[in-house]
C-alpha cells in the first residue's frame, strides 16, 4: 500500500455555490473552482507525487489536472472514485430534498434509513464496494505517494476504509481543493496534522 495519500475534493462548481446536490452530474468547474485548484496545486507544488487517480466526473478530473500539472503526466481516471449516487435527488437543492424526505418521516435526513432503493440512490454497502475495488489498485504502489482527486461524501467513506476512525473523519470539515494527507502507519493510516 501507498505510503502517503493526499486526497483532493474537487473545486467548486455552479452546483455547489447554488447548493444543489450533484452526484453523479457531469458538472465543470467554475470560476472559483478554478482558482481554488491552482492554490492547491501551489500547497502541493514541492510534493513528490507518484501516482495520479481521479474519479471519471469532470469537475474531480480539471481539479486534478490543474493541481498536478507537471508533477506527472498521466491521471488514472475511474468512475470507482465517483461521488455516490443519489438517483432522484441529483440535480435537486439540499432544501427541495429537506421538504421532500419530510413526506416521508425522514425529517431532512440525507441516511434514507434503508430506503436507497426506494429513492434510487446507491447504498453504503455499494459505495464501500467501489472503495474495496479501488484500494485494490493501489497494493503495486507500495511505499509510493499518490493523490486521489474525488468528492466530498465518497472522500469521508474512503478515510474511514483506510483507517481512519468515523467518529473523527465526520467531524472534519472537507473544503473544495484543498489537500488533505493521509499517512501509513503500521496497518492503517492516520490524518496528517
Amino acid at each position: 500500500m501507498p505510503q502517503k495519500i493526499i486526497i483532493i475534493r474537487h473545486g467548486q462548481t455552479a452546483n455547489n455555490k447554488k447548493r444543489i446536490l450533484q452526484g453523479h452530474l457531469d458538472t465543470p468547474l467554475d470560476e472559483e473552482g478554478k482558482a481554488q485548484s491552482h492554490r492547491a496545486a501551489k500547497i502541493l507544488k514541492n510534493r513528490k507525487i507518484d501516482v495520479v487517480f481521479s474519479s471519471d466526473l469532470i469537475r474531480a478530473f480539471q481539479t486534478a489536472q490543474i493541481v498536478t500539472k507537471g508533477i506527472v503526466k498521466h491521471i488514472k481516471r475511474t468512475p470507482l472514485l465517483r461521488e455516490k449516487y443519489f438517483g432522484k435527488f441529483q440535480g435537486m437543492t439540499f432544501d427541495e430534498i429537506g421538504s421532500y424526505l419530510t413526506k416521508f418521516g425522514e425529517q431532512g435526513n440525507f441516511s434514507f434509513r434503508g430506503r436507497e432503493k426506494e429513492f434510487g440512490v446507491e447504498t453504503e454497502d455499494e459505495v464501500i464496494e467501489r472503495i474495496t475495488e479501488f484500494k485494490k489498485m493501489l497494493v503495486t504502489h507500495k511505499g509510493k505517494t499518490i493523490a486521489i482527486f474525488s468528492h466530498g461524501g465518497f472522500i469521508r467513506r474512503l478515510c474511514i476504509v483506510f483507517g481512519i476512525p468515523k467518529e473523527k473523519i465526520e467531524k472534519v470539515y472537507i473544503p473544495n481543493a484543498t489537500p488533505m494527507v493521509l499517512i501509513k502507519k503500521g496497518n492503517t493510516y492516520i490524518l496528517e496534522e
